[in-house]
């Protein structure tokens, strides 16, 4: 949004630059500021490049206005030269073009500019830009050139296309009425269709205007402005994907016609024709007004992704990628994992018989699931070789633990698609666990064939076998294919340019596998290439750690704590080692600085807890055993630590309330129902003394034959 004003700021004063009086000028801005077309490039994060080039190219114009103004004076007709500004252009157009690609139009903005400030087309006009063309062209080639299309081979759609495209952004702009994330060619493609008839005509009509308002520079600016910012944009072929057109490629190219507005109002408003004046301010603000409102409504649409792609489906019912993108939102949504529980049960229950009522929530929540399961058919049956929405319908229903709906809907994706690697992947993982190791390693096996120089398969599946053989380490099946597979990863890597992340990955490998020489020796190698991999630092300390090699951990979490300052998870184990050493200043120093750099790690309160109540600071530890539940309610050992504290302080009933929040986190923790009953028999609450002891009991609890003799009187 700051970005945004800062353009609106710079298109205020361009505009002033350029001959047009105050108000006229921030009509300009005002319109180029709350158009409804802007919201995408301001509202989605993505296209925060739209905002951050459109400012530094902003910047650029100004910046030439000011040398082209210096270059009329006086001084400049005595010889004088102003590179200044011309310097700066260059520097501030070279960032701009590096922010987003869209700024490769800036020359010929330049040499629009040359002409509306009335500079004769001349070899130095030339020569002064070629440095910034050649920055430009350099950026393109290294950045672009992949993206350029040529065109298209059907000689009758490429003008249709290209006509349509051109005109699109003119419609959407003087008619923000029905402004979506994802637009599609309308079809067939064809002069007799209704829109490209339409399309054809409006750019006759455009290049008529042109043709009989030449002398009206304004205008021309204007047209010429829309033209060379976006020509690099006009389409000429019938893309793969649905994004031909977006409403954020006209961000910076509309200017032309804020401009023009501006310059409009304040001519009408100049002339002896107060009435005249008054209705031309009274469509303004109405049109403003208009602006205002929808503007509003996009920033609702655009808030999350829900909103947005549910308001694609009310204007176009069919769209695909909305459909599945929806579908995928809904599931990220927090709600939606509790009501993907509810809705197991509720097949749990039904399969085992159970026909009676459900309770409304239960009948929400299984209407929330099956809505997203509509929306993955829907999306199958507009498009069934849309292999992505089969593959996300099985992974939904794997999730809900329909295994066979799972498996048909994986195996219809590759059907579409037989080198899906993660449609391979996750029909391996059904069968694994549903202990069909045959299968399983086949599904792999397929992963691989299809994909055999894919890094991330391969690393993936040395994945799933290691999790495979801790859950079932007799399996040879298991442990024979992830031998090949790692023999397979190591050979690819050995046959690739030395990269440090792939041996790093390795010995990830091998520590989750328990084979902690190799692992060390895949980080070393990474670290040889790399010596400020921070992971491959952070991993080879842990296994030193674990080895009880302190020194050297110690030295490899110093380190990590060099190269990523933001690790706090290195800070929290130099401060375990350094406990372990005993000193407990250090290891204080190294917990403070974890929770510094990360206020949210619930463990570096909870060692700081740990560090004063040992300490005898009780008050103090209570406030960071407090901070560190806060972060993260689930640590049962913090709500024991805290109940000990509140303890020690004679506070029995906040003492009692953390032992059985513990226990509410972890029914097994024998320790906070001994120290519940204990605490109960002194607060002369021996029902719950009595019932405490008992769990302790029945978790193996060796009580004292005095404690077990005080109780006796109490028990029924």
């Amino acid at each position: 949004m700051l970005l945004h004003l800062g353009v609106v700021a710079l298109i205020f004063w361009f505009g002033l630059q350029l001959g047009l009086a105050a108000p006229a000028s921030g009509l300009a801005a005002l319109v180029f500021g709350v158009h409804p077309m802007h919201v995408e490039s301001v509202a989605w994060v993505t296209e925060r490049k739209d905002v951050l080039y459109a400012f530094f190219y902003m910047g650029a114009l100004v910046s030439y206005c000011r040398y082209l103004e210096f270059s009329k004076t006086a001084h400049a007709s005595q010889g004088q030269k102003f590179p200044g500004y011309l310097i700066l252009t260059m520097v501030l157009g070279v960032v701009s073009m590096l922010a987003k690609p869209m700024a490769l139009s800036l020359p010929l903005i330049l040499f629009l500019l040359d002409w509306f400030y009335g500079r004769k087309f001349s070899r130095s006009s030339v020569i002064e830009k070629i440095p910034l063309i050649i920055a430009i062209a350099a950026i393109t080639w290294l950045s672009y050139a992949s993206h350029v299309r040529v065109p298209g081979k059907n000689i009758v759609e490429i003008p249709l296309i290209w006509a349509w495209t051109f005109t699109f952004y003119l419609r959407q702009f003087l008619f923000p009425l029905n402004l979506m994330p994802l637009y599609r060619l309308p079809q067939p493609i064809a002069f007799t269709y209704f829109e490209y008839f339409l399309s054809a005509a409006v750019l006759c009509l455009v290049i008529l205007s042109i043709v009989r308002l030449r002398q009206y520079r304004w205008f021309i600016f204007a047209v010429a402005f829309y033209f060379f910012s976006i020509f690099f944009l006009l389409r000429f072929d019938e893309a793969k994907d649905v994004n031909i057109v977006a409403d954020r490629f006209m961000y910076l190219p509309s200017l032309g016609f804020c401009l023009l507005a501006g310059y409009g109002v304040q001519q009408v408003w100049h002339r002896p024709l107060p009435k005249a004046a008054m209705g031309v301010l009274s469509i303004v603000l109405f049109i403003l007004a208009t602006f205002f409102l929808k503007t509003n409504e996009q920033c609702r649409i655009w808030k999350n992704s829900v909103s947005l792609w549910r308001h694609q489906l009310d204007i176009y019912p069919k769209e695909v990628i909305a459909l599945n993108n929806l579908a995928i939102a809904i599931q990220e949504e927090g709600k939606f994992k509790a009501a993907e529980e509810t809705y197991k049960t509720i097949v749990k229950m039904r399969s085992e018989g159970f026909s009676g009522g459900l309770a409304e929530t239960a009948l929400k929540d299984q209407a929330y699931v099956e809505e997203v399961i509509r929306f993955y058919q829907k999306a199958v049956e507009a498009d069934p070789g849309f292999v992505e929405a089969r593959y996300n319908l099985g992974k939904l229903y794997d999730d809900l633990g329909d295994l066979p709906k799972a498996v048909e809907h994986y195996r219809n994706a590759l059907m579409i698609d037989n080198r899906f690697k993660d449609a391979h992947i996750s029909l391996g993982d059904v069968y694994r666990r549903a202990g069909d190791a045959p299968r399983a390693v086949f599904a792999y096996a397929q992963a691989i064939k299809l994909n055999p120089e894919d890094e991330d398969v391969l690393f993936n599946v040395v994945s799933v076998f290691n999790e495979a053989i801790k859950k079932d380490p007799k399996n040879k099946l298991y442990v024979q294919a992830r031998g090949i597979v790692l023999d397979d990863y190591t050979r690819w890597i050995n046959g690739q340019p030395p990269r440090a992340t792939a041996f790093f990955n390795l010995g990830y490998l091998y520590a989750e596998m328990g084979d902690f020489p190799r692992a060390v020796s895949a980080y070393q190698m990474a670290l040889d290439i790399s010596p400020k991999h921070g992971k491959a630092l952070y991993n080879l300390g842990n296994i030193y750690k674990e080895q009880g090699r302190l020194v050297d951990a110690l030295t490899l979490y110093k380190k990590v704590s060099e190269v990523d300052p933001r690790n706090s998870d290195a800070y929290l184990n130099m401060g375990s080692i350094y406990l372990k050493r005993g000193n407990r200043r250090e290891a204080k120093e190294s917990f403070q600085k974890a929770a510094k750099v990360d206020p949210e790690n619930a463990k570096a309160y909870f060692n700081l807890g740990v560090l004063e109540e040992s300490a005898g600071n009780l008050q103090k530890a209570i406030d960071l055993y407090r901070e560190s539940i806060a972060k993260d309610p689930n640590n049962r050992v913090a709500y024991y630590n805290l109940g000990n504290s509140y303890a020690k302080l004679m506070q029995n009933t906040e003492a009692i309330n953390s032992y059985l929040n513990a226990v509410k986190v972890d029914t097994n923790y024998m320790d906070a129902w001994v120290n519940l009953s204990i605490l109960s028999f002194k607060e002369e609450d021996y029902a719950n003394a009595v019932k405490y002891c008992d769990e302790a009991i029945l978790l193996g609890y060796k009580a004292p034959q005095e404690y077990l003799n005080a109780l006796a009187p109490y028990r029924l």
